[in-house]
């Protein structure tokens, strides 16, 4: 569900440029890394974990795409969910 409003946001952006947009989309970006980070803490079946690496995978795309200064580095994203 926060994965879909992150992308709407991006789009809007995309399409208007507008730093309110932009605001928009980083705030979505931020809750979604906390609701990861929270899950990934708490789940411990290797399925779900790799559901979860995968999701924050399709969130860093998203969000370098909007905003390519903004989001952890791929080294510090990988130690957190262990993506590439």
């Amino acid at each position: 569900m926060k994965n879909s409003s992150l992308e709407r946001a991006a789009r809007l952006y995309r399409v208007l440029g507008d730093s309110s947009v932009l605001a928009s989309f980083l705030s979505h970006a931020e809750q979604l890394d906390t609701t990861l980070r929270v899950l990934r803490g708490q789940i411990q079946p290797p399925e779900i974990l790799q559901a979860i690496d995968d999701l924050a995978a399709s969130q860093l795309r998203i969000r370098r795409a909007v905003n390519p200064a903004e989001g952890p580095s791929p080294a510090r994203r990988s130690r957190i969910f262990n993506i590439d």
